[in-house]
Order: C-alpha cells, then structure tokens, then sequence
C-alpha cells in the first residue's frame, strides 16, 4: 500500500515521471534451442527458476535459476522428449521439478537437495508417483507440480479423461509412495489447471461431453465429501486455461473464450456459489493465446498472454477493481516478436515477471521484468548523487539534506539493503557486481545504479 502512495504522488509531482518498461533478466534467448512447455517460479528470496522443453538438446525438459547475473543449469530430467513441465519451490527453498517422459511413458518429479552458493554445485534427487510401487502411466495431459506447506502435490491427465492429483509430505524420500487422493473430471478433455494453497484445491477443465465447457472443481483436502463442481460456466469451448488461488485465499480462473472470439475471460469466486467476471467477458482486443494468471500481495490479478491484436507479441494486463477494467502494463504486445508459452509471476518488489519462448531469438527462453523507471522533468536536476562509482564498503549519498530511506537490489530484482540514513551506507557485506539504489525522502524518489567492487 504505501508504495501506491508514493506512485500517487509522483504521478501528481512536478519533480518526476513515472515510466514502465519491460527489460530482460540477463542474457535473453539462453536455452539451446527453441522451447516449449515454460514455467517459472520464485524461491522465498526471489530468485527466479525457469523450466522448459529445450528442441536444441534433444527436447529434455531443463531447469535453469539466475545465479551471479547468469542462467546457470539446475537440474532437469532424464527421459526425453519432456512435455508439460512445471515448477514447484519445496520447504528447502529448492525447486521440485515436474514432467512427463514421452518416451518411457511416465511422470517425473525431481527434486534439489542442495546448491552450493558459492560455485552453484546443485545435488539432485528423484521420486516418481507411485502405486503400488508402479510408475504412473497413461498421463496425455498435463503435469501440474504444487508446493503446500510440507506437502508437494502433482497433477495429470488420463488416457480416459480423468484428472489424477496425487500428493506426498515425505517427497525427498526416495522410497515413500505418492498416494492418489482426488480424482476429478470424468468426461473431463485434454485441457485442465490446478491449483492449491492451504489444502484448498481448485481444479479448473473443459469438459468434453458438456460442449468443451469450463468445470471447476473446488476441495478441502481432509474433509469428506465436500468436492462440489460448478459445470458450464463458459457458453462455448474453454482453452488455455489456468486457474489461481492467491494468498487471500481467492480464487480466479482465466482462459481462451471461443464464445467470444477466443478472446481471455477471467473469472472470480465469491466464495458462496457464483462466478463472476472481472472486467467482461471476453476483454481483450482480440484473440488471446498461451494464458496465464497470478496474483500480486494485494491480491490483485495479473495475466500474460499472446495477443492477436499486437501481432501475436505478448502483453500484460492487471486489473483495477475501481473501473473493472484490465489495463495493459508497459506497452500492449510490448515483446519485439511472437511470444508463446509464456507465464507470469509476481516477485518481492511487487513487479511482474514472466518468461517465454521468445520469437524475436528464434523462439529461445527469455525472461522479462517489468521494470519503474523515474526520470526528472527536462528542467529539473537530480536531487541526490552517489560516490564512489566503484564503490568498496561505503557508498555516499549526497544532497540527502536529512534523513533518507535507501532500498538497494540485485540485477534479479530482489531487496538486499534496506536502512535510513544521512549520507553513509555500508555496503561492505555486498557481493561484487551491480545494483540499483532507490533514494527516497518525503518529497522526493530517485533511482541510480552503482558498482560494488
């Protein structure tokens, strides 16, 4: 909330702009080849995790995390081709991992016992859902990989239609059995979401003997027979779907409305029995592909999607309960080509961030921040100045005129420093590279970088 307020007043002053733009998380177009099947996840710090399919090494599924400004490799499958990854952050602080082997026919889950933070030296573990002691076969949708409290949860389609969700709180146990506690959707298609937070569950899919329509299943895990299903609830076929509970315990689901031009439609519970759309049905410009939803702190929607009307470039919208309206953040289709496969997350500092097959690098990964940029007004010098540039142990901020407050973070984004001060600030614990510094008193905000030697 409070940054709100400070945005409000920048936005009304006559000392700074506020621009948005969306840069890459460092190196863009990192993976082998081209890609599919993207995820990405944040780790407690916000560190970003990205999984994919990766064409240019043989399709095997890939996990890469940012590690000193670089995407280092972090584990991955063994089985290739991988389909329908996904990530999941563990009780370590570890990603848990996420595919299914085309070709042994099975659904694989890995899990990181640890890094080494010094040379990124990862250890790795492996635990197939089982029955009986039997892999799972037979999966033909997705793979849904959920973390929730000390329980990892993973979800699959069925060759007939059904949804499976088994779960395990003992997953970095190589010998303990994954138990199947839910099964949902018979007459279910080949397009499901899942989700889970606090053992509430929400499983949204396009129900084939019912036209293709939206189904969502809700679930409190321990309790019997409570599983209630809300049918129809597109008017024609729902695709691309994808499902959300937030911290709030909220729920929404976004997806592809055919009955409106294959334009995204989101929906909204209001915890009794009724759905509800946020901003319309069918919002969007035109059509929308690859979507995907998330939530910041506030419990504010954001979704990610291919957009027609931009050329198939991505844009990103979030919606303003206010006006009921979705609006785009940075530019609409604000990638330099075709993105796809795309997915968003909300990181630490409150910003999005998504990663995609990017087609401006021959549909390589990237990752995207959005990033606040604060610039003077042309007639206005900046208040505050930084030195040295390098700077060892102390950096010196001057024109502070009086007590400040300095945010410092990494090039991934992540709150290293916070501290009030009249000019000095130890920097001393920091690791060489570069940061940037926000400088704030009550009237005033700057944004400068400096390097830490």
């Amino acid at each position: 909330m409070k940054k709100k307020v400070i945005l409000a007043f920048l936005l009304l002053s006559n000392f700074l702009h506020a621009q948005y733009e969306w840069n890459y998380v460092g190196e863009h177009g990192f993976s082998a080849g081209s890609v599919s099947y993207v995820d990405i996840e944040l780790d407690i710090g916000g560190m970003p995790y990205v999984i994919f399919t990766d064409a240019g090494d043989n399709n095997e599924q890939k996990t890469y995390r940012f590690f000193q400004e670089n995407w280092v490799p972090t584990g991955g499958g063994t089985n290739p081709p991988h389909l329908h990854n996904s990530l999941a952050i563990g009780a370590n602080n570890y990603p848990l991992i996420s595919s299914f082997g085309e070709s042994v026919a099975e659904l694989e889950v890995y899990f990181i016992v640890s890094i080494d933070s010094q040379t990124g030296t990862i250890v790795q573990g492996a635990n197939y859902p089982t029955n009986s002691g039997n892999p799972i076969t037979g999966c033909t949708m997705s793979s849904i990989m959920v973390y929730d409290n000390s329980v990892a949860y993973v979800a699959h389609g069925t060759s007939s239609n059904s949804i499976n969700v088994w779960s395990n709180n003992n997953y970095q146990s190589t010998s303990s059995n994954w138990s199947s506690e839910q099964v949902i959707g018979g007459g279910g298609s080949l397009d499901f979401s899942y989700d889970v937070k606090l053992n509430k569950s929400a499983t949204a899919w396009a129900r084939a003997n019912n036209s293709g329509k939206l189904s969502i299943t809700l679930d409190d895990y321990g309790v019997n027979n409570d599983q209630i299903t809300f049918d129809g609830l597109s008017d024609s076929n729902a695709v691309d779907i994808d499902v959300e509970i937030n911290d709030n315990l909220e729920y929404f689901v976004a997806f592809k409305d055919i009955a409106n031009g294959g334009k995204a439609s989101v929906l909204k519970f209001d915890g009794v029995d009724t759905w509800n759309y946020l901003g319309g049905a069918g919002f969007t410009g035109s059509q929308a592909s690859f979507i995907d939803i998330t939530s910041d702190i506030s419990g504010i929607p954001y979704i990610v999607y291919q957009d027609a009307s931009a050329g198939g470039r991505l844009s990103v919208r979030k919606y303003n309960p206010i006006n009921d309206a979705w609006e785009f953040l940075g530019q609409e289709g604000f990638t330099e080509g075709v993105g796809s496969y795309c997915k968003i997350e909300i990181d630490n500092s409150n910003r999005p961030i998504i990663a995609f097959s990017d087609g401006n690098v021959n549909n390589f990964v990237s990752v995207m921040r959005l990033e606040e940029v604060l610039t003077n007004d042309d007639n206005q010098a900046h208040l505050f100045s930084i030195a040295p540039v390098p700077a060892n142990n102390i950096l010196t901020i001057q024109g502070t005129q009086g007590i400040v407050k300095a945010r410092v973070f990494d090039v991934s984004g992540r709150l290293i420093l916070q501290k009030k001060t009249n000019g000095q600030l130890n920097i001393s614990e920091l690791t060489s590279g570069v940061y940037s510094i926000i400088i704030e008193n009550k009237n005033y905000i700057e944004t400068h970088q400096f390097v830490k030697k």
